[in-house]
């Protein structure tokens, strides 16, 4: 959130998103809110009459009056698009709105640029949707995944760069041309977050827990008392890879379900998930019953990730072999698209990213119960 400024300066823009109902700051949206006001800083006179920008990232004891109070002053309104922003009701939207309507300028552009900040169905359109996707048609990542996702891979940062720098002189150009005056908006009678959002994501994890370890497995501080908490980089991840998977859930705005694939249904019916598989569950008693169970389960909104570090001592003697072996055992059960081998951990934190938004755009898309 900026510091406050007198109503008479007004600020550049009011960037408003899906709030987490945790407390934590969504650390991308703030990385996002900090590189669109740098973008801007560079673009205007270093004393230019108006502030930069507004976002509601933290609460505090006088967080609707801000809300409100910046509503009042933005020349333009930046909204996120997820799904998720459009599950609860749109205040800060309808506010921003009135003060267009009032001011004779209903058709909202220039002053309402939203941005495709993760995919969304085809049903959840609104009347600005195709200019969220406009503002970045000239690259297939940002159509396909949303921005959210390419602020988070290095691959992506130089289109990312460029669309923030598009956005930042589009805002910069419309307060520049005066059209809107600061007026009270609409007062937000509540600005908390949803109880929940509206799509989990399901993270299953097939794996031996380490009492159950073959004795073939030499390397042990890999595993821990459940399958979840199987960490197949050790040397690059201190958390399980079920978590740091369910991390890039929830910053797409999802609620992650992490569980164990072999304790009962993971419901995927209804929510679209990964399972991760260790290839050394094969060499457990239970191991090709789990994997031809997964297999069973998979959907369209469903990836079969096996996860096998190349750094492992014994990944050229048998997690290779172990590796192939899974893939041989669904590979008439499953479409190539829907099984992925995975070796190093760089690999997985670019991977995870498409995969997620690919599943989750999969499920939406399918209109699925």
């Amino acid at each position: 959130m900026t510091a406050d400024v007198p109503a008479s300066r007004g600020i550049y823009f009011y960037l408003s998103h899906a709030r987490s109902p945790s407390t934590q700051v969504d650390h991308w949206i703030q990385k996002f809110f900090d590189d669109l006001c740098q973008e801007i800083a560079g673009i205007v006179p270093v004393d230019s009459p108006i502030d930069k920008g507004f976002a509601d990232l933290r609460p505090g004891r006088d967080r609707d009056a801000a809300i409100n109070r910046a509503l009042g002053t933005a020349h333009t309104f930046v909204p996120l698009y997820t799904p998720e922003y459009f599950a609860g009701p749109l205040r800060e939207r309808d506010a921003f709105q009135q003060r267009l309507h009032l001011a004779g300028l209903d058709s909202g552009f220039p002053h309402i640029l939203p941005v495709l900040w993760a995919p969304i169905a085809g049903s959840r359109q609104t009347s600005d949707l195709e200019l969220a996707r406009e503002l970045g048609a000239d690259y297939p990542a940002y159509l396909e995944n949303g921005l959210g996702p390419m602020s988070r891979l290095s691959e992506h940062a130089s289109a990312y760069k460029s669309i923030v720098e598009r956005l930042a002189r589009r805002i910069v150009d419309t307060a520049h041309a005066g059209t809107l005056a600061p007026s009270a908006a609409r007062k937000i009678p509540d600005s908390s977050p949803p109880a929940s959002a509206v799509t989990p994501f399901v993270v299953a994890v097939i794996a031996p827990a380490v009492s159950h370890l073959p004795q073939s497995r030499s390397s042990r501080d890999c595993y821990g008392p459940q399958a979840t908490q199987w960490r197949p980089f050790p040397n690059v991840h201190d958390i399980p890879i079920a978590d740091y998977t369910a991390s890039v859930v929830q910053s797409m705005m999802m609620p992650p379900r992490v569980l164990d694939f072999a304790n009962g249904d993971p419901g995927f019916e209804s929510a679209p998930g990964v399972i991760l598989v260790d290839p050394w569950v094969l060499e457990t008693a239970d191991g090709r019953n789990l994997i031809g169970a997964a297999a069973s389960r998979l959907r369209k909104w469903v990836t079969l990730v096996i996860v096998n570090d190349r750094t492992d001592p014994q990944f050229a003697r048998r997690g290779v072999g172990l590796a192939d072996e899974v893939v041989v055992l669904v590979a008439g059960r499953v479409r190539p698209q829907a099984r992925k081998v995975i070796e190093s951990a760089t690999d997985f934190e670019l991977e995870i990213v498409r995969i997620i938004g690919r599943n989750r755009r999969a499920f939406l898309n399918s209109d699925p119960p």
